[in-house]
């Protein structure tokens, strides 16, 4: 199985949203890599982009596996296991933004 396969075997996903022309999937963590598990897919199921790291001066230093991901009204957001809720750019992954939700 190769890697793209793991991250987008229906087993794995803990979360999806598909759009035009990509599907963005929060994802299980594997080989103890929890943290950045959100991933864009094409139409292949080819890997599109990882999410990036979030930015210090967005959420500080705390990294942690995102346990949800929604598309609402042209905006993407993925929320953590703390319950922080990030803007992402869909076209490439990057946080955009950040509010807390619990």
């Amino acid at each position: 199985m190769t890697e793209t396969n793991y991250y987008y075997d229906e087993n794995n996903i803990i979360e999806k949203v598909s759009l035009e022309n990509m599907t963005i999937c929060v994802v299980k963590g594997k080989d103890g890599d929890e943290n950045d598990n959100v991933y864009c897919f094409d139409s292949d199921m080819r890997v599109i982009w990882r999410i990036k790291q979030v930015p210090t001066e967005i959420g500080g230093t705390a990294r942690s596996p995102y346990v949800g991901v929604s598309y609402t009204e042209g905006s993407c957001r993925v929320i953590d296991i703390y319950g922080r809720s990030f803007a992402i750019d869909i076209t490439n992954g990057e946080i955009l933004s950040m509010r807390i939700v619990k």
